[in-house]
C-alpha cells in the first residue's frame, strides 16, 4: 500500500470511528494523517550497526503477519550510475552514445526519463531508451559543433519516472579540445632528376600524426606558382604531374597544410631542387645588324668570323656546324666543328662571276650533345675589277676582257662581216706582244 492510499484509508477510518468510547479526545483527522507520514517517512532504525529507514508499517504489538507486512510505504524509482562526466572531442561529427545508465523500481515498473534542462542552454544532447529493461542512453546528436574556447562543460537535468513518483540526478559533457595534426618530417630539402623525369614521380611523401587518428586532407602551393610541376595526394606524396625534361626552373618551394577537419596545421615548406638541368647554349653575337661582306677572290683559308657563344654548363663540350642558302654557299665558306671560327674555303676560290648568288645565308648551329641554338649570318660577296685578260691568237680570236671596249669589238666583228677588227689602239698592244 502506498503512502497515499495508507493516509486516505487512516482518513475513512477516522470518520468511521466511535469517538465517544475514548476518554482522550480524538486527534483531528488531519492531524492524525499528518503524524501517520511523519512516522512512515522518517522511521529509521538502527540494525548492526547500521541504520535503515522503514519499508513497511504495522501496528506496534502487533503479530507479524501477511496481511500486516504487505502494507508498505513504496519507494520511488532510483537512477543508478549518475551523477557522471564524461568527455568528447570538440571535432565529433557522428551521433555519439556518451553513457548510459539504469533506472531500479521497487515495483519493476517500466520507467520513462527525459532532458529536464540542460546548462548552458542547447538542444544538442538527448536522452533514449536502451535495448535493456529500463536502461536509457544519453546521446550527442550528429555535427554539435562543440566548440572547445566556448563551452568546455554542459550540464543535464535527468529526471525518471514510474508514473507516481520520480527521481532526478545529473550528467556532465565535457568538452575536450582537438589536438592538432603534427609534421613528421617537413620542413625539409629534397632533389628531383630533370633526366627522364615522369608523370606521378614520387619527390617526397609527407609524414603527419594525429592523436585522434582523425582523416586529414593535405593542400599546397607552389613557388614560383606559374606552371608548378608539383601536386599533393591525399595521401601525403607530393608528385610531378607532368615531365620537367628540359624545363630550367632550378628549385621550387612548397608549402603544406594539413587539416582534421577542425583545426589546420601548416604551413610548412619542402625545397624541391632540381638537378641535371641542362642549359641551353647561346650564340651571342648573332646575327649581325648588317650582311658579312667578303671580296670575291679572298686568299683561299681567310678568317672571315668567330662565333662567341655562352653555356651556364661551363663544363659542356661544343660542336658547331653551318647550313646555307643557296645551298653551295658551303663550298666558299667553311666553321672550325670545335673553335665556331669562320673561314673562306681553303680549296674553292670565291669567284663573284662563278657563284650561284651573290648573298648567301649561312645558319650558324651550336650543339652542347643535348640542345642546340641556331642562328643567320648573312653573307654577301663584293665584286672586285680585275684587269682585262687577252687571248694571243689571231686578231679575229682577239678578245677584249674589258667590258667597253668589248662591245666596240663586237660593233667592228659585225660591220665586218664576221671578221673581227680589234680597235687601233687594242691592235698595236696586240703587235708589242
Amino acid at each position: 500500500m502506498e503512502f497515499n492510499e495508507l493516509i486516505q484509508s487512516v482518513g475513512r477510518a477516522y470518520s468511521s470511528a466511535v469517538k465517544d468510547d475514548y476518554p482522550i479526545k480524538l486527534p483531528s483527522c488531519e492531524t492524525i494523517k499528518l503524524l501517520v507520514v511523519a512516522v512512515l517517512k522518517n522511521n529509521y532504525f538502527e540494525f548492526n550497526d547500521r541504520y535503515f529507514v522503514q519499508k513497511i508499517c504495522a501496528s506496534m504489538g502487533s503479530k507479524c503477519s501477511p496481511e500486516i507486512c504487505d502494507i508498505r510505504a513504496f519507494e520511488p524509482p532510483t537512477i543508478n550510475g549518475l551523477p557522471r562526466a564524461s568527455d568528447i572531442r570538440e571535432d565529433v561529427v557522428v551521433e555519439t552514445t556518451l553513457y548510459t545508465f539504469s533506472v531500479t523500481d521497487p515495483e519493476s515498473t517500466v520507467v520513462t526519463c527525459d532532458v529536464t534542462a540542460i546548462i548552458p542552454s542547447t538542444n544538442i544532447m538527448f536522452i533514449k531508451p536502451s535495448p535493456n529493461f529500463n536502461e536509457f542512453d544519453i546521446l550527442l546528436q550528429s555535427n554539435p559543433s562543440l566548440i572547445y574556447d566556448v563551452v568546455r562543460t554542459y550540464r543535464l537535468d535527468i529526471q525518471c519516472s514510474d508514473g507516481r513518483r520520480t527521481d532526478t540526478n545529473v550528467f556532465f559533457m565535457n568538452v575536450l579540445r582537438n589536438k592538432p595534426t603534427v609534421f613528421l618530417n617537413l620542413q625539409n630539402i629534397t632533389t628531383v632528376s630533370s633526366v627522364a623525369s615522369y608523370i606521378g614521380q614520387i619527390v617526397f611523401d609527407v609524414d603527419i600524426s594525429d592523436p585522434e587518428n582523425d582523416q586529414v586532407q593535405f593542400s599546397m602551393f607552389c613557388v614560383p606558382s606559374t606552371n608548378c610541376p608539383l601536386e599533393i595526394y591525399h595521401s601525403g606524396e607530393i608528385v610531378l604531374k607532368r615531365s620537367i625534361e628540359g624545363e630550367f626552373v632550378p628549385v621550387y618551394d612548397v608549402y603544406v597544410h594539413v587539416t582534421d577537419g577542425r583545426s589546420t596545421t601548416g604551413p610548412r615548406s619542402l625545397t624541391v631542387h632540381v638537378v641535371d638541368i641542362n642549359y641551353v647554349p647561346v650564340i651571342r653575337n648573332l646575327p649581325l645588324p648588317s650582311a658579312l661582306v667578303v671580296s670575291e677572290n679572298s686568299a683561299l683559308g681567310l678568317s672571315i668570323f668567330q662565333v662567341s657563344i655562352q653555356d651556364n654548363d661551363g663544363s659542356d663540350t661544343h660542336t658547331y656546324s653551318m647550313t646555307s642558302f643557296p645551298s653551295d654557299g658551303v663550298l666558299y665558306f667553311d666553321i672550325d666543328s670545335a673553335t665556331g671560327l669562320m673561314s673562306v674555303s681553303a680549296t674553292t676560290n670565291v669567284n663573284y662571276e662563278a657563284v650561284s648568288s651573290t648573298s648567301f645565308t649561312l645558319t650558324i648551329t651550336v650543339s652542347d650533345t643535348k640542345d642546340s641554338a641556331s642562328q643567320n649570318l648573312t653573307v654577301t660577296i663584293a665584286n672586285q675589277n680585275e684587269a682585262p685578260v687577252f687571248k694571243k691568237t689571231s686578231p679575229g680570236d682577239y678578245h677584249d676582257r674589258d667590258p667597253e671596249r668589248s662591245e666596240i669589238n663586237q660593233r667592228n666583228d659585225r660591220q665586218a662581216n664576221g671578221y673581227s677588227y680589234p680597235s687601233w689602239n687594242a691592235w698595236k698592244w696586240y703587235e708589242q706582244q
